[in-house]
């Protein structure tokens, strides 16, 4: 705003934009301890729902989809522990030790112990 003399007279809008940015800075500040505690609380929810198998091992089966909500004591998956693995295999009587050593020989043999099948 100017004068008649044509000089300019102070102006109230730089004191009261100075004191609402004041005024923000204090709200934020006031704000940041509270953010620091929700995200705290997140981080300890995610860790509380993080699954973490007691052994090293491969899922076989997933039973359920990630998002789902679970029972107390659902299945949720089907490990294998890969430093115990073990097979039961029936075969009928007629085809005896031929058709198990041909059940174990499926796989690629490092030497040629196995016939061809």
């Amino acid at each position: 705003m100017t004068s008649l003399t044509g000089t300019a007279t102070p102006s109230r809008e730089p004191a009261a934009g100075l004191s609402a940015a004041r005024t923000q800075v204090a709200e934020s500040e006031a704000a940041t301890p509270a953010a620091i505690a929700r995200g705290e609380s997140q981080s300890a929810t995610v860790n509380d729902t993080a699954l973490k198998s007691p052994i090293s091992a491969r899922v076989l089966h997933r039973l359920t989809e990630p998002g789902e909500v679970l029972a107390a004591g659902s299945k949720l998956l089907t490990l294998l522990n890969m430093t115990d693995v073990s097979m039961t295999v029936f075969l009928p009587a007629a085809k005896g030790p031929l058709a198990a050593r041909r059940v174990f020989c499926s796989m690629p043999c490092p030497t040629s112990c196995c016939p061809p099948p």
